[in-house]
């Protein structure tokens, strides 16, 4: 088998997304590889969440889902 040198791993934060991170960290040890976190989000969120829609709703809202997913790695991988 072909050595893993990056894994690319998708976020969404539901319970799935947080079962599979022993197993990404087991095979990135294994093989020594970097681990990259991807989450996409939807701009229109803020239609759904407690963002105000005034000018830079955005960049608030980008601000938000990078605090998420610094959090989320923080917490799930060493």
């Amino acid at each position: 088998m072909l050595p893993f040198r990056r894994i690319l791993v998708p976020v969404d934060f539901s319970r799935p997304s947080r079962a599979i991170t022993p197993h990404v960290v087991e095979m990135a040890r294994h093989f020594n590889s970097e681990i990259t976190l991807l989450h996409a989000f939807d701009l229109m969120a803020p239609y759904f969440e407690d963002v105000e829609l005034g000018p830079g709703y955005q960049e608030e809202l980008c601000r938000r889902e990078q605090d998420r997913l610094k959090d989320f790695a923080e917490e799930l991988f060493p």
